[in-house]
């Protein structure tokens, strides 16, 4: 499933698109802050594909321990 979008109401996350999923089904929800003032809408596009791009590479299990990351690039 792609990366859906929402806002948060007394709360609760409500998602800007309706999606049918099943009782119990996890999901991770993650915050960023959008600078919608700074970004044309090429970049926003971009954005979005990245955020969603990569969180399909981590439900894959395509991740790189960070240990890692920080051990290249002390090197």
């Amino acid at each position: 499933m792609p990366a859906q979008l929402g806002h948060v109401v007394n709360g609760h996350i409500v998602l800007d698109d309706p999606v049918d999923l099943p009782d119990g089904m996890r999901v991770r929800v993650a915050d960023y802050e959008i600078v919608e003032d700074a970004m044309d809408e090429g970049e926003r596009a971009a954005r979005e594909r990245a955020l969603t791009r990569g969180l399909v590479e981590a439900d894959a299990g395509h991740l790189i321990d960070a240990d890692e990351v920080l051990a290249e690039l002390a090197r």
